[in-house]
């Protein structure tokens, strides 16, 4: 869901509102003024789940934080335009003083916000779409999903790698040499694993945990190199397994290019396929595939700064940092 592309959102965004992007789930437990506000304004809209904490959706609010407008459920066909009108007059109702800017309470710090990328590593941009199979190509699946009927859109879910700089630098084969090769780390190939070759086009996250992943082997090997650096050929195997239901066996193929002067990887373009095998609600056979591609992130995109799969947490235990 694009939902923020289109132009004449941004306009409308931009100019006449405050726009605020924010973590549901870690908002709705914070324990200071911001929590305070962004409970006070989703606490209006009656939660499907009741253990659902995530509090999803758009929301137009007051400065006093009265709920103006909303779009709660963000899987479906959403009039974002129209929601951000009705805000709007909305607001233009309310009394001069509901109106003006207030006081906020105290803020704390957000313990486990990550702001920036690894130091000296590299950023991949992830795009996740589900796929189908006619005349024998692969293609953008829109086939209404078989547990809850819901219509893939054509616009793939995007995502980030975050490759540390020692990983980075275990991609390169040594010596650096036509044949030469080595394994992904195994810090890098779990990441991988785990969050990028699962779907995530229908309900946010279907990440697969340690014990579902029974086999992975990816490897780096030089095909070329020149005056300028070496172009390193990554190819990869992995096999998932969740219970008695569904299986997954996924291929990755891609090439990156080390620049030898300035020792950086100045590309790194890789094609992941997966195969699914499953049975459905009645218990009928069913095959779907995943299509993900990578890419590395330039940093020109402000969105290039978001943790893999918002899991900072999970990178920061990595780093040897505070855990959750």
């Amino acid at each position: 869901m694009l939902a923020f592309s289109d132009p004449a959102v941004i306009r409308l965004v931009s100019e006449r509102y405050v726009p605020v992007a924010g973590n549901g789930i870690r908002l709705f437990w914070r324990k200071d003024a911001e929590g305070d506000f962004f409970r006070e304004v989703v606490s209006s809209v009656p939660q499907p789940y009741k253990e659902d904490p995530s509090r999803q959706g758009i929301y137009c609010a007051s400065p006093s934080g009265r709920l103006l407008a909303h779009i709660r459920n963000m899987s479906g066909h959403m009039d974002v335009p129209g929601v951000l009108q009705q805000g709007l007059r909305e607001f233009e109702r309310l009394s001069a003083s509901e109106r003006a800017p207030g006081a906020v309470g105290e803020l704390t710090a957000d313990p486990y916000a990550v702001t920036l990328p690894p130091a000296g590593g590299v950023v991949l941009r992830t795009y996740t779409r589900r796929m189908q199979r006619s005349a024998g190509e692969l293609a953008a699946s829109s086939v209404a999903f078989f547990r809850h009927d819901m219509v893939f859109g054509s616009e793939p879910q995007y995502d980030h790698v975050w490759i540390t700089r020692a990983e980075a630098a275990a991609l390169i084969p040594s010596p650096l040499k036509v044949g030469a090769s080595c394994d992904l780390p195994d810090s890098l190939a779990a990441q991988i694993c785990r969050y990028h070759l699962a779907d995530t086009t229908w309900r946010g996250s279907e990440e697969w945990s340690p014990s579902e992943i029974r086999a992975r082997r990816f490897t780096c090997t030089v095909e070329a190199v020149d005056a300028g650096g070496a172009t390193i050929a990554v190819v990869g195997h992995a096999l998932f397994a969740r219970g008695p239901r569904m299986r997954m066996d996924a291929v990755v193929k891609g090439t990156l290019h080390y620049d030898t002067g300035r020792r950086t990887i100045d590309s790194f373009d890789m094609v992941a396929i997966g195969k699914r095998s499953e049975r459905g609600d009645r218990g009928q056979a069913l095959t779907s595939y995943l299509g993900i591609a990578f890419e590395r992130a330039d940093g020109s995109d402000a969105g290039d700064a978001i943790p893999p799969h918002d899991k900072d947490w999970w990178f920061r235990d990595r780093e040897g940092g505070e855990p959750r």
